[in-house]
């Protein structure tokens, strides 16, 4: 015959269906976390590149705009950058601005000067 305490020590041997169901759960949030950093941590690289790119291609233009004596207004396209330029007369010098801005408006880098000389303003958003 088997005794009351070993049948108390078999039951209790293995988890209770609460128990899983409350681990299960607990997993489920912490993994979810983690797809949440991931994501994050993507969108956040992405917006690293995307502000590199404007970068640089703002400094190949404005290089091009501060070396020359009479720069002229434009527009190009970079992948998923739209860069725009004006160019104003001012009493010392052309003047031009730069901005650049991604497929969806979003304002990447905005920059500003003088023909002849390096630009007085650089801004570069995040």
């Amino acid at each position: 015959m088997v005794s009351r305490a070993s049948r108390n020590e078999s039951r209790r041997a293995g988890a209770s269906l609460l128990e899983c169901v409350a681990a299960l759960a607990l997993l489920g949030a912490g993994l979810g976390a983690v797809a949440a950093t991931g994501t994050s941590a993507l969108r956040t690289l992405n917006d690293a590149e995307a502000v590199l790119a404007a970068a640089q291609t703002g400094a190949r233009v404005l290089d091009s705009l501060a070396l020359h004596a009479s720069p002229v207004a434009g527009t190009a396209t970079h992948g998923r950058l739209r860069l725009t330029w004006t160019v104003s007369q001012a009493p010392h010098g052309s003047r031009f601005d730069l901005v650049i801005r991604d497929s969806a408006g979003r304002e990447w880098f905005e920059a500003g000067g003088r023909a002849g000389r390096w630009p007085t303003r650089i801004s570069v958003q995040p």
